[in-house]
């Protein structure tokens, strides 16, 4: 029976072309008897990155040449032996315009950027009118619009409407002449078409074109809050427009 031989089992297992060859001959190195790994790096390409890691004059300065260091050590060992040396990493020029761009947006960054960073606590005062307002943070129209479930978009709109023919009921009060202030009334007049009168003027025509009822009901309440919200500019009207 022939003898078994390790070295005849692994020249059967080994590939054609062992991988440290390979390796060694795409590198463009001659293999000795000192095996190449695969793994190992281009030497230019480690001294590149060795060199903007840390900073070459610093560590020549310390009696460190990357060059000889990478004789004796692969690039990783090369890494371990200079952080276990005490020698930290240099930051690069990027990486500081970052850190400087970073820091002029620190107090913007600050700011709740989602509605649950938000504590919403509406503090609520007596104002002048006597009305109750809310001097807190979260007073704005946009502020409701966007984050608050209790914005109501129809009353917002109407009161502003309101306000609105307040202001022209004000001024009708304190012109002198008959021009200005027929001006400001008319002015008054197209606030309410606009708003208000002209649609309720075509829901009256849709009741009267539609059979069903459910329908006409619907257009109903919709002409009933036409016909409130005009009796609520024109009450602000009289009140004020002829109190001068």
């Amino acid at each position: 029976m022939q003898e078994f031989n390790y070295q005849q089992m692994w020249e059967l297992e080994q590939p054609s072309q062992r991988p440290h060859k390979k390796r060694a001959d795409e590198l463009g190195i001659k293999v000795t008897d000192i095996p190449v790994s695969p793994a190992l790096t281009k030497l230019g390409n480690s001294i590149r990155r060795l060199n903007e890691l840390y900073n070459a004059v610093e560590l020549e300065e310390e009696g460190v040449y990357v060059e000889e260091l990478l004789n004796h050590f692969t690039e990783a060992q090369a890494l371990e032996f200079l952080e276990e040396n005490g020698f930290e990493q240099s930051v690069s020029l990027g990486e500081i315009e970052g850190l400087m761009f970073g820091s002029e947006w620190d107090s913007i960054m600050q700011i709740p950027r989602i509605m649950e960073d938000y504590f919403m606590l509406k503090q609520l005062e007596e104002g002048p009118s006597g009305k109750m307002v809310d001097t807190s943070v979260f007073n704005t129209v946009d502020f409701d619009r966007y984050f608050s479930f209790e914005f109501d978009k129809y009353k917002y709109f109407t009161d502003k409407v309101a306000e609105k023919a307040e202001d022209l009921a004000i001024m009708h009060s304190c012109l002198s002449t008959e021009e200005g202030r027929s001006m400001i009334k008319d002015r008054y007049i197209a606030l309410v078409n606009g708003k208000f009168r002209n649609y309720a003027m075509r829901l009256t025509a849709m009741i009267k074109a539609s059979q069903d009822k459910e329908r006409r009901s619907e257009l109903l309440d919709k002409l009933r809050e036409q016909n409130r919200q005009i009796r609520r500019l024109r009450a602000i009207w009289h009140s004020l427009a002829y109190s001068l």
